[in-house]
Parts: C-alpha cells; sequence; structure tokens
C-alpha cells in the first residue's frame, strides 16, 4: 500500500504542475487532445469524416463556453486520493 500511496502524493505533488499549461483555456487542451488523437487514429489508416473533425473541434470549444457560462474552473479543483476519499467517507458515516 505504501507504493500505491507514494505513486499518489507524487500526482497530487503540487511541485510537478506546470505553469505554462494553467494559461491555456480547457476547450483549447481538449481540442488539442482530440486533435492529436485524430491525426495518430488517420495516420494509422482509420477514417476521418466532416462529423470526425466537426466534433473534434466542436467539443472542445462547446467545453468551454458551458464552462464560461457556469462559471466552473477545472483547475481549482482540489484532488484527493482514492484512500483519502474512503477515510472521508468512514469519518462520515461514523459520525451520523
Amino acid at each position: 500500500m505504501s507504493g500505491l500511496r507514494l505513486r499518489n502524493d507524487l500526482l497530487t505533488d503540487r511541485r510537478f504542475e506546470s505553469t505554462a499549461l494553467r494559461r491555456l483555456p480547457i476547450g483549447a487542451v481538449q481540442v488539442l487532445l482530440w486533435g492529436t488523437v485524430l491525426l495518430f487514429g488517420w495516420l494509422l489508416g482509420g477514417p476521418v469524416g466532416v462529423d470526425t473533425i466537426v466534433s473534434t473541434f466542436g467539443s472542445g470549444v462547446v467545453m468551454q463556453i458551458i464552462y464560461s457560462l457556469i462559471k466552473f474552473e477545472p483547475r481549482k479543483i482540489e484532488h484527493q486520493s482514492v484512500f483519502d476519499t474512503v477515510r472521508q467517507f468512514k469519518t462520515d458515516a461514523r459520525s451520523t
């Protein structure tokens, strides 16, 4: 269990966060990710149609608009490990 804990602590350590990606809107990040997947799929011989391109570039834009409308900033979410979540559930169950 200590190996999982160490891995989780490394993944949630603030020192490993990139400040350059914090400036990119989350919609642009999604377009970059889906665009990369689209490119590799096409290079591997997969079909690419108009609907594939529209969904690749449209989903990030729509997500950014929705996040702006509801004033949601995913970078401000405080993440925790599964172990911390289970521990919190146990604590909450005991207190009720």
